[in-house]
């Protein structure tokens, strides 16, 4: 067999050896044109362990959120909804905000 993945003979025909080398070659190509995240699923899917999701409370709302579900330029785990809200009612926050942004 060729270093490519045999798609045109039957799985019949093949021995067992063959199979095996044959599955590797195909999932290796699959593999490589998988993203980041995609990779990180399949590794989960094949056993391997994953940082469990750290969930936090936002001050403002009380909703549990992830660190990514909060904007990067607002402090303390504030979801979008409430930085959002804050940012337009309250000067000193938008301040803060800005500067926050710029300096990221």
């Amino acid at each position: 067999m060729s270093n490519a993945p045999d798609y045109d003979t039957p799985v019949q025909y093949m021995t067992t050896r063959e199979l095996r080398y044959n599955a590797v070659r195909i999932m290796q190509d699959k593999v490589n044109e998988m993203t980041h995240e995609e990779l990180m699923g399949e590794n989960i899917r094949l056993g391997c362990k994953a940082v469990p999701e750290v969930k936090h409370t936002c001050p403002g709302c009380g909703e549990m959120i992830t660190k990514d579900e909060c904007p990067a330029e607002a402090p303390d785990f504030l979801c979008e909804p409430c930085h959002i809200q804050r940012y337009y009612y309250d000067a000193e926050w938008r301040t803060d905000t800005d500067a926050r942004r710029d300096s990221q």
